[in-house]
């Protein structure tokens, strides 16, 4: 369901997301809801069935409705077997299955699917998107315009692999010490402390020459956190990471805003999500825009990851992950001195806390994935 997740939060658009065939007799009431794009969740697996599917669609009165097929196809032994393991861990349709017979359930699935598969191609005339062994291999087929073209990128930088995803926000500034918004400061002692504890807490994960991403931002604050890691491991900086800007409000205490911009103080606690700071400041769906990139390359990633960033940001990479709408993305706790660990699966995503300055885990040993 990422997908839903990055069309809603990205494109603006109203996704439904619909299963098997009665699905089909919603489409209609759905379309003419203020839906923008439905999901069709199905195998359609014959070119008679697909057929089928497009005639009834088109036939929809007052509904202009363009279609694109999404097919996955995989030979590669090895994802197969992984993809069975990670549905029979994760799907709930499973969940109270003993293992073998989720096994067997799943084989025969597939064996069921080859049995009447035909391969979508060219001359059924329908626009797709073929994916093959996960991404490996793409083939399109009258895929054109900016959204079929979102899509289609997308899907290019999904896999099916877990790997642990590590956000931290950066030690405690000095503007932070002092309750002051946005800013470029440096860090206080106390973050000073946090990016050295930060730093041998991946260590005891990922000891130095080992795979781990880091990628941060351009800022002050960033830069002195991940910099005991420097030399360690392989940090990227990208300045679509960088803290949401607070325009004229940079620098400025929240007490200060509320006593002399008292307008602007209730317009941001009425609706944070759309306001835009003043002087030519972001509002959170325009981070949303600026994080599209970040969003993409963090899909492809296949080696574990650890981005330190800020407040806003991370709000916003963990909302999409863990599946949060954009309405609840401003307010969800995001503290400092903080690690939280995400594994993003095919129908969930793991989630754990950890607090290096506190107890470095209890007295235990992380474990890495």
């Amino acid at each position: 369901m990422y997908a839903k997740c990055i069309l809603e939060v990205y494109f603006g658009v109203y996704v439904e997301f619909t299963r098997s065939t009665p699905a089909v007799c919603r489409f209609p009431q759905a379309l003419r809801s203020g839906v923008d794009i439905a999901i069709y969740d199905a195998a359609n697996t014959t070119a008679r069935r697909r057929k089928w599917l497009v005639d009834r669609v088109r036939d929809l009165e007052g509904v202009h409705v363009n279609v694109i097929f999404v097919e996955s196809v995989c030979y590669d032994a090895d994802i197969i077997r992984e993809n069975v393991e990670e549905t029979k861990r994760s799907s709930p349709e499973y969940a109270h299955m003993a293992e073998h017979e989720a096994h067997e359930d799943l084989e025969a699935r597939i064996a069921h699917y080859m049995a009447y598969y035909q391969p979508m191609d060219a001359e059924e005339g329908f626009p797709f998107i073929k994916l093959i062994d996960g991404s490996r291999q793409l083939m399109t087929n009258l895929i054109s315009g900016y959204l079929p073209g979102k899509i289609l990128m997308l899907l290019m930088n999904q896999h099916s692999r877990p790997r642990p995803i590590f956000m931290s926000r950066h030690g405690e500034s000095e503007f932070n010490m002092q309750g002051r918004i946005g800013g470029n400061a440096p860090l206080t002692p106390a973050g000073r402390v946090y990016a050295a504890k930060l730093c041998e807490f991946m260590q005891a994960l990922y000891p130095a020459g080992s795979d781990l991403a880091v990628w941060t931002s351009t800022m002050v604050r960033t830069g002195e956190t991940v910099a005991p890691m420097t030399g360690v491991y392989d940090v990227v900086k990208w300045r679509a990471l960088d803290e949401i800007y607070a325009g004229k409000m940079e620098g400025l205490t929240y007490e200060y805003v509320a006593q002399h911009m008292a307008g602007e103080y209730e317009a941001r606690k009425t609706d944070k999500l759309n306001y835009r700071y003043p002087g030519r400041g972001e509002s959170y769906q325009d981070v949303f825009i600026r994080l599209e990139p970040v969003m993409f390359e963090m899909l492809r990633c296949r080696t574990p990851l650890l981005i330190i960033g800020h407040q806003a940001i991370l709000r916003v990479l963990y909302a999409y992950l863990k599946r949060h709408t954009p309405q609840e993305c401003p307010t969800l706790a995001m503290p400092l001195h903080t690690v939280i660990k995400l594994t993003p699966r095919a129908y969930s995503c793991d989630e754990e806390w950890f607090s290096p300055l506190e107890e470095a885990l209890d007295g235990k040993s992380p474990t890495s994935d």
